[in-house]
């Protein structure tokens, strides 16, 4: 999956290349049907593994089974061809198939925009890959459109076949510290964060970006302000706009201020609180925004005090009243239902794996809500901006 073809779509209009024809009243027969002159009986679809070893073994260990998104692609695309053409093609994970003939499947780095994908021939190898898993999965529905429109009896895919386009997907950016960017005692584990198990539960149709970072806060007069951070500049640099953009930041603001929470705070607060949006919102002028409060806490270490919650709601509502579409997650009250001091085993601030999951299921029912108006469990956490 290392070189990037340039994008053309193939049509009707290829016909003297023999790759496509519009008689679509012969049947196929199968034993016609070849990838680079290889019967397609010889081939298996290999799929990439879709995560690290070190996040399948405890996604495992709390869900019970091993959960890949290049796998469920890699069996549509075993059904698509069988139900197509009645050949049922042995599927396979990278490294535990030793063939010559192959349909790989699984995203690519190499230049790919999130929501672009590819079917192409390469070598001996039919290769189906794009920016994302989710850009793979929705390559297959392309894939069967051209089947549907270009049917021959002895159809093959020869080199330089290309196939590409954009899947469409939604994106969201989560904003935040580093109960964002995933901390599990005290190491650094995003692929374990509440945003990564989003992505998870959104895979097929939204790409999810983590832009947290540990330690920052909202305000600028601390030593470790969210606005001076790369993960801030690279949200602004990233060149896409997001439909959802989920911001959880004050937590540490309280540990900065202390017990007190001055008046000059307040102000500061709602300043950098201003700035932020306006930044994000000049970026995505279509966005939905949610400002998520201080999550449950089992610490008196100083951070997420209490005063933070309406201080946070504060904000929110002048956000509102300035003409956001902004809705205020009451993630203290869902995380207090959900989540126990064992979700805390560390320092009573940052969950483990099991807690930033739960927390993702709640941020799962917020963006349904957001994009889609579902009616549904996020609805008791929101909180009212009068």
């Amino acid at each position: 999956m290392k070189k990037r073809f340039s994008l053309f779509l193939l049509t009707c209009l290829l016909l003297p290349l023999g790759l496509f024809s519009c008689d679509r009243g012969k049947p196929v027969d199968p034993e016609t049907l070849a990838v680079a002159g290889e019967d397609i009986s010889k081939f298996t679809i290999v799929y990439a593994p879709s995560y690290s070893e070190e996040f399948l073994d405890a996604f495992e260990e709390f869900l019970g089974y091993d959960y890949e998104h290049n796998l469920e692609t890699a069996n549509k695309l075993q059904k698509l061809f069988a139900d197509t053409f009645g050949v049922t093609l042995p599927v396979a994970k990278a490294g535990e198939a030793q063939t010559e003939y192959e349909i790989l499947v699984g995203k690519s780095d190499d230049g790919f925009k999130d929501n672009e994908y590819a079917v192409r021939v390469e070598g001996k190898k039919l290769i189906v890959t794009g920016g994302s898993d989710g850009a793979v999965y929705h390559a297959l529905d392309a894939f069967k459109k051209a089947f549907a429109e270009t049917t021959v009896a002895d159809m093959v895919w020869e080199e330089g076949f290309l196939l590409t386009g954009d899947a469409k997907m939604k994106r969201v950016a989560c904003i935040g510290d580093s109960l964002t960017e995933g901390s599990i005692g005290g190491h650094v584990t995003p692929e374990l964060a509440y945003p990564a198990a989003l992505q998870r539960f959104l895979w097929q149709d939204y790409n999810v970006y983590n832009y947290g970072l540990g330690g920052t806060s909202m305000i600028n007069s601390s030593t470790n302000p969210y606005m001076s951070s790369k993960q801030y500049a690279d949200c602004l640099a990233s060149g896409m706009t997001y439909d959802v953009i989920l911001v959880m930041l004050g937590t540490n603001d309280s540990k900065v201020i202390g017990d007190t929470w001055t008046d000059a705070a307040n102000d500061e607060f709602m300043s950098c609180a201003k700035t932020l949006f306006a930044s994000l919102k000049e970026k995505s002028p279509n966005a939905r925004f949610a400002y998520m409060n201080c999550p449950v806490k089992f610490t008196e270490a100083g951070y997420a005090n209490e005063y933070m919650l309406p201080v946070q709601k504060e904000a929110a509502k002048m956000l509102a009243d300035e003409g956001y579409d902004i809705t205020h997650y009451d993630m203290r009250a869902y995380t207090t239902e959900v989540l126990t001091k064992d979700n805390f085993p560390k320092d009573g601030l940052h969950p483990n794996y099991e807690g930033y999951y739960k927390i993702a299921e709640g941020v799962l029912d917020l963006v349904y809500h957001l994009v889609d108006g579902d009616e549904n469990d996020a609805t008791k956490y929101l909180i009212a901006l009068e």
